[in-house]
């Protein structure tokens, strides 16, 4: 089991410095394609005019000659993209984070081990709560365009468990209890407010699990060339499309494209769903300084033990 210290030791559940590497790199991979396939429209003519003037192919070339170069920009940063959210789920891993929030309640698990703590401090527990909290619909998969990102919320994340615990015993072995649960159970478990009556510790915490938010789609479309002629005004077979000398080089460049879509499509897949690292990374760096931040001894004073 994961061994944890306290704010005061120096150490933490999560990396500190990780959060901001990992937000520049969703910055670079999630902007990186707001042009891609998307022609400008045709010139307009002055008012009064009753047919807009198609746009150059040399202007067409030049448009899928950008979006290749943000192709090629894009997909240099898969290696570092790549790496970074390996040594993120590396550190998550190595700190216990999908084990102290796994991926639904698992109350039996969380119940045992909390019965198993009280026991091996000499507690007695007689009445135990464990309730899961009302939720929200998970929302539908999200489809995002090039250049857009996706903003899940932590209600979205993460799921609570509400728990109530009265607990008999000596105050010492209560204080040992509360102070120890950090590393005695496995769980993220955040002790909240409590009471003293009658030699009973009645103590509120949170516990939490994450919920299964769809990963977001992220939709990119290469037009042929066939279709960028038409939305730049032009009719595919007129004569002087045929003739332009730069007609061929524009279909080297879309061929060029439609071959690296495929990369880039998977890039910006898992550059998408970056946004839900940063919300853990986040929750738990803030939920776990909550939980170590509990000291038996004040909990009790609080509580009106004497």
């Amino acid at each position: 089991m994961v061994q944890l210290s306290h704010p005061n030791d120096g150490q933490s559940f999560a990396s500190p410095g990780a959060g901001p590497r990992l937000r520049r790199w969703v910055g670079l991979a999630l902007g990186g394609l707001s042009l891609v396939g998307c022609p400008s429209p045709p010139a307009q003519e002055p008012t009064g005019a009753t047919q807009a003037k198609p746009l150059a192919i040399a202007e067409l070339l030049k448009q899928a000659t950008l979006e290749n170069e943000r192709m090629v920009d894009l997909h240099g940063t898969a290696v570092g993209t790549g790496g970074l959210l390996g040594e993120m789920n590396g550190k998550m891993q190595s700190h216990g984070y999908f084990r102290r929030v796994p991926m639904d309640p698992a109350l039996d698990a969380m119940d045992s081990q909390i019965h198993q703590a009280a026991a091996a401090n000499q507690l007695q527990i007689l009445q135990y709560q464990a309730r899961v909290a009302p939720i929200s619909p998970l929302p539908p998969v999200v489809h995002l365009q090039p250049g857009q990102r996706w903003l899940p919320t932590l209600d979205q994340l993460r799921g609570m468990i509400e728990l109530r615990m009265e607990i008999q015993g000596r105050r010492q072995d209560l204080v040992a209890f509360i102070d120890t649960l950090p590393n005695q159970v496995e769980r993220l478990i955040v002790p909240g407010s409590a009471t003293w009556q009658g030699g009973t510790l009645t103590m509120q915490a949170q516990a939490y699990y994450e919920r299964s938010l769809q990963a977001p789609q992220v939709d990119i479309r290469w037009p042929g060339l066939e279709e960028r002629l038409k939305d730049a005004g032009w009719n595919p077979q007129d004569p002087q499309v045929i003739a332009d000398p730069l007609l061929a080089q524009l279909k080297d460049q879309l061929e060029l494209g439609r071959k690296r879509l495929p990369d880039i499509r998977r890039t910006l897949t898992t550059s998408a769903d970056f946004p839900r690292w940063l919300l853990r990374h986040d929750f738990f760096e803030e939920r776990a300084a909550a939980a170590l931040a509990v000291r038996g001894e004040a909990l009790l004073r609080q509580a009106g033990a004497q």
